[in-house]
Parts: structure tokens; C-alpha cells; sequence
């Protein structure tokens, strides 16, 4: 008897305690908040419109109410994806859209919806987007289509106030316009990006940025060329750098670094104004690469200030200066510094 008192106390405290366990874990699971797009209907085999998968995991991504929620998109697998955005704001603030294979734009032919953009974000605050994978534009028809033409292209990837961005990790190919852009997005880290495009395709500028504040990226540069620019018929007032070239821009770039973005053929023509600061002319170029063919002709900047004077500053430039002012007599020697005027006050 006392045998069978002690099975059912035994089986009595089993059963209330499997309910409290499996609270616990679905709980802890809950938490983690961890979703793959493969459980939402996604194929991933490049041909097949995943759009619509996407967008549902993305409801259940955004309507996670605790901790960290991740949408996992797998290596190894390739998703067509139409144009889509992936809207806010999200119940959680910390949102990982975490890309691991491959994102491809559907080709020009078949695109429907709107041309202006491909994948954007839109009111995500605490998004966080990496992974490893790559995002490609496919834009090489539209190019093709567009030339130098200003016809619609999309963006690849818009972000529009995506407060607290982490954007990392990944590698862009081929954007038919920008690769990416950041409109009225604050506190945003930007790090280890590869933008890759053809020299000759227009416009697929890498990162653009408008209506934005603290905005840090990091780990990007490379060498190239920036040549045959032209700025003309400019008017600047209170301007700070109206005339500026900075090939050591990023700090960390040694002065004779060999791999600096070679300047040539630049032109200012027609530019007038006030400049909020002294230095209206700044040419700095690196002493390995220097910058050649650099021309200002009809340049008349003065100091914001009346009872001050501008003066240019420049290193490691050839060029010519015609009708300028401030005087700009370090281009005819190529390497010296234009000294401010005398008695100028640092």
C-alpha cells in the first residue's frame, strides 16, 4: 500500500512539473526569437520569387515582442527577390537581418513595381544587417538600356530612418544605380562592406547619405582613379572647403601611400563667393601619387569675415591657376605650400 501512495505522489509531481518545464522552454525559446526564411516557404534556388516568403517571416520578425529577433537567411542558397520593403517600426528594437547566401535582383525584363529602389528598410530602429553574404543588383542590363542617360534605375539597398543601423559584413555587386543609400537614418556603424561594379557603369556609386547625422564607417578604401571632373559656374556663401581636393582624406593614409585614388584632370571654372573660412583653396595629394592637370580659371572667393583675408594651401599638385582668387602659387611648382598672407593669424 505505502508502495503505491509513493507511485502516485511520484506521478503527481510529473505531471505538474512537465507543464512548468515545457512553459520554460517554449519561454527561453520565445526569447531567443530565432527564424529562417526556408520555414516560411522560401526555395532559394535563384529562379524562384521568394519575395513573398520574405515578407512573412518579416510580419513575424517585426512582431517579436523580446530580445534580439533574427531572420536567418542561409548560405548556400540564392533568393530572387522583386522589389520589397520591409517596414517598421518593429516591436523589438533589436532586429538582425541576417544575410549568409545570396540575394539577386530579378533581371530588367521582368521587373515590376517600383523602379526608384530594390530592397529597402523603412522606420527600423535597432536593425542590424550582416551575415557574410552578398547582394547583387544584376545591373548590368539596365545600364546597358540606360547609358548615361538620366532614366529610372533602382537603388539596391535604401534605408530611410533606420535609427541605430549596423549595416556589415557583406558583399554588393553590380547595383544598377546606387548601392546604397541612408536617408534621415541617425547613429549609424557602417564596417567591412565590398562594393564591386565595372568602371564603366554610371552612377553605382557605393555608400549615399542625405538628411543623416552621426554616421561612422569604417574599413573601406582601395585604390582607383578620379579624373576628367569638372565644376563650373558655382556660387558658394559662408561655404567651409569651397574649393577642396583631399586625396589623404581618411587620416589613417600615410602621406606617400602608393595605393591612393590617383586625381587628375579636375577643373574649377566660375566659382565665386565668400568662404567661412580663410583657407578657400585646399589641395592636399599624397607625395607617391600626387595630382596632375589640376585647373582653376575664373575663381574670385573671399573671407566671410571683412577684415579678413583667404589664402589656398596646397601639396604635391600640378596644375595651372588663371583669374583666381585667393593667388594660388604653390600649382606652378607642383610640391610647395602657399603661405597665408602676412600677418595672417593662425
Amino acid at each position: 500500500m505505502q508502495g503505491l501512495l509513493h507511485a502516485i505522489m511520484f506521478l503527481l509531481i510529473f505531471l505538474f512539473a512537465l507543464p512548468f518545464s515545457l512553459c520554460i522552454r517554449l519561454r527561453a525559446g520565445l526569447q531567443s526569437n530565432s527564424l529562417n526564411v526556408m520555414d516560411y516557404g522560401a526555395v532559394g534556388d535563384g529562379q524562384t520569387d521568394d519575395s513573398p516568403a520574405f515578407l512573412k517571416a518579416w510580419g513575424d520578425l517585426c512582431g517579436a515582442s523580446e530580445g534580439t529577433a533574427t531572420l536567418n537567411i542561409p548560405k548556400e542558397k540564392t533568393f530572387l527577390l522583386k522589389p520589397l520593403t520591409f517596414s517598421g517600426p518593429c516591436n523589438s528594437s533589436n532586429i538582425n537581418f541576417q544575410i549568409e547566401g545570396k540575394l539577386v535582383a530579378p533581371n530588367m525584363g521582368s521587373w515590376s513595381g517600383d523602379k526608384s529602389m530594390w530592397i529597402s528598410f523603412d522606420h527600423v530602429e535597432g536593425l542590424v544587417v550582416n551575415g557574410g553574404g552578398s547582394i547583387d543588383g544584376q545591373g548590368s542590363a539596365w545600364w546597358n538600356a540606360c547609358g548615361n542617360e538620366d532614366c529610372e534605375r533602382p537603388t539596391a539597398l535604401h534605408f530611410n530612418q533606420c535609427h541605430g543601423l549596423h549595416l556589415s559584413d557583406l558583399s554588393h555587386l553590380d547595383s544598377p544605380k546606387n548601392h546604397i543609400s541612408l536617408k534621415s537614418c541617425n547613429n549609424v556603424h557602417i564596417v567591412n562592406l565590398h562594393v564591386t561594379a565595372p568602371k564603366e557603369s554610371p552612377n553605382t556609386d557605393g555608400i549615399d547619405i542625405s538628411e543623416s547625422a552621426d554616421i561612422h564607417i569604417d574599413d573601406s578604401g582601395g585604390s582607383g582613379y578620379a579624373r576628367n571632373i569638372t565644376f563650373e559656374k558655382i556660387i558658394v556663401e559662408d561655404c567651409e572647403n569651397p574649393i577642396i581636393i583631399d586625396q589623404q582624406y581618411d587620416a589613417s593614409v600615410e602621406s606617400n601611400k602608393e595605393s591612393a585614388v590617383e586625381i587628375s584632370e579636375v577643373t574649377y571654372k566660375d566659382v565665386h563667393g565668400s568662404s567661412a573660412d580663410e583657407k578657400a583653396i585646399h589641395l592636399q595629394c599624397c607625395e607617391s601619387v600626387g595630382c596632375t592637370s589640376i585647373t582653376l580659371d575664373q575663381i574670385n572667393i573671399t573671407s566671410s569675415d571683412a577684415g579678413k583675408q583667404t589664402y589656398s594651401v596646397c601639396n604635391n599638385v600640378q596644375g595651372t591657376a588663371t583669374a583666381t582668387n585667393p593667388n594660388v602659387p604653390c600649382l606652378k611648382e607642383g610640391t610647395s605650400t602657399a603661405e597665408p598672407p602676412i600677418g595672417f593669424p593662425f
